[in-house]
């Protein structure tokens, strides 16, 4: 028998909640990252704004 056999509809709910819950703090660091790379852009031009790119 292999580790896990014996896991339970209720065990997979908890991996599967925390599993979500890691989901969700990594797309708010993702975000945060965006934001923070995105301040000061020109509106609508991205990184190449102003360069005729």
């Amino acid at each position: 028998m292999f580790i896990g056999a014996d896991s339970t509809a209720r065990d997979a709910l908890i991996h599967q909640h925390a599993s979500a819950h890691r989901d969700r703090l990594t797309a708010d660091e993702l975000g945060k990252l965006v934001q923070k790379g995105t301040r000061g852009t020109a509106k609508g031009k991205g990184r190449a704004g102003g360069t005729g790119a």
